[in-house]
């Protein structure tokens, strides 16, 4: 849990990050609390002057949770006057590079892994999303057993081509943030992929378009059915081919936006209210890779190693 403690007669919120953050459920909704906290339209958010952060030493953080943070942090800058302590700054802020969509490179599973720093990339527009949309298709190729290539690729064109067109629609902005990370748990590998854009909600876009005051719930559920969309041109295919393929997959699934959160783990799906409020989309999706190499994970040097005849 993040916590809060807001000085009134400096107006300023400072902000404790825990011990540990893994890129989890629980971590996306600390972050959508974290930007409620400061941006939130209450009597007290609106005197906020400035948001000051800090962790200790010898915290756990995972890859995916220090890109992720650093992005929001970058957006929370263009309201706020944002600081952090140095442990802060060795920990997140010297660890995470922005880079230029357009200079995505192509990813190795081996190379990936043993990073131990990680990147985001800034795209501007749809001009440049094929290319990562083309690798993350030739690993899941490679190592995943359960669709063709095709298929996966359709998935993955659709899917992320979709979200970046709703951005560039919804919003007065066209700045799409795009990580991943390949990952070693529970004796598996894992790709995980995260796309955010900082533009209209989905559940905004659908109370618009539907004229309507339902719950936000109703609105999350209703843009995840097959056929729904709120963009001329668009078949509404997008969100609902990641879920089947997530589905079908076992994997995991998160879709923040505003106070709403789709969450598929474990096999069970759920709509939820967070309390906190995602100032955009974030859509998260984890999957398991297969190996069809005699590979092992050598886990006091985080490293892979290639196993020898002589090994066996």
């Amino acid at each position: 849990m993040f916590e809060y403690n807001y000085n009134p007669r400096t107006h300023e919120l400072f902000v404790t990050l825990p011990q540990n953050m893994k890129f989890d459920y629980n971590f996306h909704c600390d972050v959508a609390g974290l930007l409620y906290h400061a941006l939130g339209n209450d009597e007290d958010n609106e005197k906020i002057e400035s948001v000051i952060l800090s962790c200790k030493q010898d915290v756990d953080y995972d890859k995916m949770s220090k890109a992720y943070l650093r992005n929001v942090l970058g957006y929370l800058l263009s309201y706020r006057r944002v600081k952090w302590n140095m442990e802060l700054k060795r920990q997140i802020i010297s660890t995470v590079s922005i880079r230029d969509g357009a200079k995505f490179q192509e990813i190795r599973m081996g190379d990936e892994l043993q990073k131990s720093d990680q990147s985001y990339y800034v795209f501007h527009g749809d001009k440049n999303v094929q290319k990562p949309v083309d690798e993350i298709t030739k690993l899941l190729v490679e190592k995943n057993i359960t669709l063709d290539e095709e298929e996966i690729k359709e998935f993955l064109s659709t899917t992320i081509g979709e979200i970046f067109s709703n951005s560039i629609n919804h919003s007065n902005q066209d700045e799409i943030s795009f990580m991943f990370d390949i990952h070693y748990e529970k004796d598996d590998f894992y790709l995980c992929v995260n796309v955010i854009d900082y533009g209209t909600t989905i559940i905004t876009n659908v109370k618009e378009f539907l004229k309507t005051e339902k719950s936000n719930a109703f609105c999350m559920n209703w843009a995840i059915q097959s056929g729904n969309t709120t963009r001329a041109g668009s078949g509404g295919y997008g969100l609902p081919t990641l879920i089947s393929y997530i589905q079908e997959t076992k994997g995991t699934l998160y879709i923040v936006s505003g106070d709403t959160i789709y969450q598929f783990e474990n096999s069970n799906a759920a709509v939820q209210t967070v309390k906190g409020f995602f100032y955009g989309t974030s859509i998260t999706f984890m999957v398991k890779l297969y190996n069809d190499e005699i590979m092992r994970f050598d886990k006091e040097h985080q490293k892979i190693k290639s196993i020898s005849l002589d090994d066996i």
